[in-house]
């Protein structure tokens, strides 16, 4: 007499394939064991504080984010997707070398970007850049010259702190000969 049994059991049949069917494609995007997931850009594993000043070299891998003062090299170790970041009050004296480098504060010393450098329309930067990819807002000031690194320059090694001890008036040996250049977006 009911007819409609057999067909509201059908629907519910497939209601239930289909709540399955997203539980599996989700079981299918993630990431397996044995595949490592990529590093999220924002991710921070070490912090230097507004209140803090570094004399020496700074090593590190993931990410780095400088609110206070280092005076020494900033160095990422063999990690591809390490990152490391000045904010508007963060200042480093010293060069960077890293895949990633975000320059919201002053940089002075020669920034080594091995993928990419985003300067921020308040960023200031006192040296050369070597990049791969730039992001260069108006705003943003370079006192130094860009050099595009496609990957085929040869890695020069960073100069010791000797040499930034006696760059502590903020004139670098480059500026003293004349060869700086200074650009304003």
């Amino acid at each position: 007499m009911w007819g409609s049994d057999k067909s509201r059991d059908k629907p519910v049949a497939e209601k239930a394939e289909s709540k399955d069917r997203p539980k599996a494609a989700a079981k299918a995007s993630k990431p397996q064991k044995s595949q490592k997931a990529p590093r999220a850009a924002s991710s921070v594993d070490t912090l230097i504080g507004k209140d803090t000043m570094i004399r020496g070299d700074v090593h590190f891998t993931g990410g780095l984010h400088i609110d206070g003062c280092v005076k020494g090299r900033v160095i990422a170790e063999e990690d591809a997707g390490a990152v490391v970041s000045i904010s508007e009050s963060g200042i480093v004296e010293g060069s960077i070398r890293s895949p990633f480098v975000v320059v919201n504060g002053l940089a002075e010393g020669d920034i080594h970007a091995l993928e990419r450098i985003s300067l921020s329309p308040s960023a200031k930067v006192i040296g050369n850049i070597y990049y791969k990819l730039i992001e260069l807002p108006a705003g943003a000031t370079v006192n130094g010259q860009m050099f595009y690194d496609d990957g085929s320059m040869k890695v020069a090694a960073l100069p010791s702190n000797s040499e930034f001890e006696a760059v502590s008036d903020g004139v670098s040996a480059g500026e003293s000969a004349g060869a700086s250049q200074k650009t304003r977006l």
